[in-house]
């Protein structure tokens, strides 16, 4: 079959691979040293079904030999399907440890530093175009820790999430809160 890679994937390497002309650019590639035969011959969609389960890993499993593998794809771009954005203008933010907002479009848009690559599902027409930030649920956590005592006994005496008493707070506070600014370092 030779190597593959989805499509998602490949626009995912920063940068080297082409989303206009679904491509690996040679002279990017020679800008890097990296010859073009190191680079997967196979681009496929993220449901593309691309083998068969082996049977040794089948009878591990609890499943049929042959079992259809896909090939799956970018976690953000697979949860941003499974929140039901699928068509151009659909849009999503996703906030755990680091944060991804992502929209569907039908063009790339790297003027704005956006990552750009073919989305999950219609992969030859949509594109899904995300960015992010590395530490947004981590940062929450952080100044809990760091800045909430009060309110952290406070949600063990009242069963409150401490969470919630934040928030409860910050309703209090005019929008803007006076200035306050985060920023990561």
């Amino acid at each position: 079959m030779g190597r593959l890679c989805g499509a998602d994937q490949a626009a995912n390497i920063g940068g080297l691979y082409d989303m206009d002309n679904r491509t690996w650019p040679e002279v990017r590639l020679d800008m890097l040293g990296i010859p073009s035969s190191m680079m997967p011959k196979r681009l496929v969609g993220s449901g593309e079904i691309v083998g068969g389960l082996l049977t040794e890993v089948a009878e591990e499993l609890g499943l049929e030999p042959g079992t259809p593998c896909v090939a799956g794809g970018v976690d953000a771009a697979i949860a941003t399907y499974a929140a039901g954005v699928c068509e151009s203008g659909d849009h999503v933010a996703m906030i755990g440890t680091s944060m991804c907002w992502g929209f569907i479009n039908n063009s790339t848009d790297a003027k704005h530093g956006l990552i750009s690559m073919p989305h999950v599902i219609h992969s030859e027409e949509s594109i899904y175009v995300f960015g992010g930030a590395i530490s947004a649920g981590a940062s929450i956590s952080w100044f809990i820790d760091e800045f909430c005592q009060a309110e952290k006994i406070e949600a063990e005496k009242t069963s409150k999430n401490v969470h919630a008493i934040l928030e409860e707070k910050a309703t209090q506070i005019r929008p803007g809160s006076d200035g306050l600014n985060f920023c990561l370092i």
